[in-house]
């Protein structure tokens, strides 16, 4: 939705402004919003309904996109951004699955 856009972005900035790196982290907000509506886009040509899971690629889009799109500020190497995003994985499959497990989330993915 717009909203969520609209936020997303929001709390990247201000996470981005809480360690310090306000413009890294209004990159980052939009980069993982671009992130998520590339595969919402990838997934409808899938023929995918809206919320379905899709593995791998729920978890890579909105990392990928902030990770490259934030590099050339932030001078990560190719090694953070590996590690970066091999660590998303299982961290955003446990968050989703504990949201799910404590009623915050309907789906577990």
């Amino acid at each position: 939705t717009i909203r969520g856009c609209a936020v997303g972005m929001l709390a990247g900035a201000l996470v981005g402004v809480a360690q310090g790196w306000p413009t890294v982290g209004v990159v980052q907000g939009v980069g993982a919003i671009l992130g998520d509506l590339m595969s919402s886009f990838v997934k409808r040509r899938l023929d995918l309904e809206p919320g379905a899971s899709a593995p791998l690629l729920d978890q890579l889009d909105f990392i990928v996109v902030a990770a490259l799109l934030s590099q050339p500020l932030t001078k990560a190497s190719h090694q953070d951004l590996a590690t970066i995003i091999l660590l998303t994985v299982p961290i955003h499959y446990l968050a989703n699955f504990f949201s799910w497990l404590f009623k915050v989330k309907d789906r577990p993915w």
